[in-house]
Formats: C-alpha cells, structure tokens, sequence
C-alpha cells in the first residue's frame, strides 16, 4: 500500500504529483486543525534550498504543481505550498510578506493560526502582534489558486 503522508523528493516528478493528489483525496472533509497537521507532516522532509523566488514579485511565484514538479523549496515557496495546500483541501488562506525587526518572512495565515514560522509547525495569530509583525504585502489563495 502506498503512504501518502509524506512527500518523497526523492521520487520522480510524477510521482510526486501523484502521492500530492493522493494526500489531497485522503483529507478531504477533514478540519482545518487535522488538515493543517496532515500538511505540515506532508511536506516536512522537503529540502530547503537558497531562496527560489522574490517574496515581493508574485509573478516570481509558481503553482503548487510546477514547486512540487520542479523539486525547488525554499523558506518562502515553503509558505506557498502550505497556502496552496490548505486552499485545495477547502480552507482558503492568505499569504503575508513582512518583517518582524529581526527577519523576513513569507507566511501562510490561515483562520487564527500562522504557518512557516516554526520549523514544520504552527504558531497562534498573536505571535504576529507579539514579534511586531508589520506586514507589507497580503495575497488570498482565493485569487492565487
């Protein structure tokens, strides 16, 4: 039996389209909580790699399937897949660029829970407030997808 709840790299690009398309069948109806656990374990071997894309440039961005295909993840197409994702299993979420005074960040927002923060984890949405987040640019799956 194939298992579908991490994503393989290391597998053809095919392959990875389809264990992608498998996993999106499998949470289905789920909650936002499960399908955001199931998304952060999914995707969480990904190799990160320099930064692939202008967090400012959304014509910079690709779809969830050309990231998955070309095998290219950084910290910032990282929020992508997580925004994409979540958008398909039906939890439509918003993509943030900003700065905390420390850092840059592309993040995925979805409901009360903040994605790309912690490594493979979620943080609460007062953690932006909290790390005086000042965010610069916002961007809905619902026009992205």
């Amino acid at each position: 039996m194939e298992n579908n709840t991490r994503l393989n790299w290391q597998e053809s690009p095919e392959q990875r389209l389809s264990t992608l398309r498998n996993f999106r069948l499998a949470n289905q109806g789920k909650s936002l909580k499960q399908c955001i656990q199931a998304t952060l374990d999914f995707y969480s071997l990904l190799p990160i790699g320099s930064m692939s894309l202008d967090p400012y440039d959304k014509t910079t961005w690709l779809t969830l399937w050309q990231i998955i295909h070309s095998n290219d993840y950084c910290e910032f197409n990282k929020a992508l897949i997580y925004a994409y994702t979540l958008h398909y299993l039906g939890f439509p979420s918003n993509i943030q660029v900003g700065k905390t005074k420390d850092n840059h960040h592309m993040i995925c927002v979805v409901d009360n829970y903040v994605l790309n923060i912690a490594y493979n984890g979620i943080v609460e949405l007062d953690w932006l407030k909290n790390n005086k987040w000042h965010c610069e640019k916002i961007h809905d799956t619902n026009q992205l997808c």
